[in-house]
């Protein structure tokens, strides 16, 4: 899985929980239950056929998408 976080801006500080998912990028797998199941990640990886509480995901890389503060997306910088 690929995390990619939208910001307001460049400066917009990550949450707890986005860092935690930021410092296990390429090392470790967080539990994850998604509200809408989907069958691949962005980057084409089988998700399990059934996410569950607790199911482990590995986490590949965390991205940071920002804008300009309103509505225009300016930049993306991969943190891990």
């Amino acid at each position: 899985m690929i995390v990619i976080d939208t910001k307001l801006s460049e400066f917009t500080a990550l949450t707890n929980g986005q860092n935690a998912a930021k410092n296990y990028a390429g090392k470790g797998s967080l539990a994850y239950k998604s509200n809408n199941i989907i069958a691949n990640d962005a980057s084409g990886v089988r998700l399990p056929l059934s996410i569950n509480q607790g199911n482990q995901i590995p986490i590949l890389s965390f991205y940071k998408l920002f804008g300009d503060g309103n509505s225009k997306y300016m930049n993306i910088k991969k943190l891990k």
